[in-house]
């Protein structure tokens, strides 16, 4: 058994072959029913990361050349959050419990260490094997996520129609990624409303965003095949762009679409304009794009307002995910 350090940049194919192998049937086993990434997409999207991020990754392989086990950290050069960094592992079910997972954080931890990084952030769905490894690795649990689906063809057009008419006093704008030069300003500091969703106990500190940082994640989503749709809500006495909804669409597998960010600023709420920028986006799905099967969105499991409006879309909740953090000095002294 051997752990090698892999760049996606400079992969052989049979490396590849082998970590995408490892990667399908971890998939299979946190999203039964779904059709697993493909290696192309596994690939390119490995070899295009967001301006800000950084990754190391590790896998480990038998005699044989089989991963059974793989391991990514993420560091992400901004402003904020500079404490933070975030990590994934995977181990093949039949390879569990011999320590692999263990050894895999460590390395985790030496990259944050050395990058300055003092919490590792770490996702397992709720009792899952991963959930059991991160509460027993003296990680915190700090945050509960729902994933929930909808599917496209239970949408109500009545009802996303009624949710749609116009809020007196504001005008719905809409654009498809990148967006115009004109409102990119805007558009970042309207994203700053997200900072307002509940944190419950995770340890985040407030994101800026910035129009370099969203034309940079616009380049690279767009560079992975994807697409994405913003519908905002103007306030017609300011001009200020005052609430957001966001959907992306996958390039590889396009029954799947992405509910990204949905806010609206506290001063303008109790209108009804999340509704009507949620349904403006549905209504142009319904029209445009006949292959959709499902809307998923991700949610901390506590935002009522937002859940509420889910729920009487049509959402209904498909995993729970749990967020830990681990410090750097914990997961080190374990090692």
């Amino acid at each position: 058994m051997e752990t090698v350090a892999i760049d996606p940049q400079n992969l052989d194919d049979r490396t590849a072959a082998a970590w995408h192998d490892l990667h399908q049937v971890l998939e299979r086993e946190s999203q039964p029913g779904d059709d697993p990434i493909g290696l192309e997409q596994l690939l390119l999207e490995a070899r295009t990361p967001r301006p800000e991020q950084a990754f190391s990754r590790w896998l480990v392989v038998d005699a044989a050349g089989i991963a059974i086990g793989w391991a990514q950290l993420e560091v992400r050069d901004t402003v904020d959050n500079r404490h933070l960094a975030s990590f994934d592992i995977g181990v093949r079910p039949e390879h569990r419990r011999r320590g692999i997972g263990s050894q895999l954080l460590r390395r985790c931890a030496e990259g944050a260490r050395d990058s300055g990084r003092t919490k590792l952030n770490g996702w397992a769905s709720a009792a899952s094997p991963g959930d059991c490894f991160l509460a027993a690795s003296g990680g915190a649990f700090v945050f509960l996520a729902r994933l929930s689906r909808c599917p496209v063809a239970g949408l109500d057009r009545d009802q996303l129609l009624e949710w749609s008419e116009r809020r007196a006093g504001y005008t719905i704008l809409t654009w498809d990624a990148p967006t115009p030069e004109d409102h990119v300003e805007a558009y970042a500091r309207v994203l700053d409303v997200m900072n307002t969703a509940p944190l419950q106990d995770l340890d985040r500190e407030a994101e800026v965003f910035t129009a370099e940082l969203l034309r940079g994640r616009e380049r690279v989503m767009l560079d992975r095949k994807g697409e994405k749709w913003v519908s905002v809500a103007r306030h017609d006495q300011s001009g200020r762009i005052v609430g957001l909804s966001e959907l992306f669409f996958d390039g590889f597998r396009s029954g799947r679409v992405g509910q990204g960010n949905t806010g609206v600023e506290p001063a303008h709420r109790g209108q009804g304009l999340g509704r009507a920028l949620k349904a403006v986006n549905a209504l142009r799905l319904l029209e445009e794009r006949p292959g959709a099967e499902f809307i998923e969105t991700f949610n901390q499991d506590g935002n009522a307002p937002m859940l509420a409006i889910n729920d009487a879309m049509g959402f209904r909740p498909h995993i729970r995910h749990r967020l830990y953090q681990v410090p750097v000095a914990t997961a080190l002294a374990a090692g």
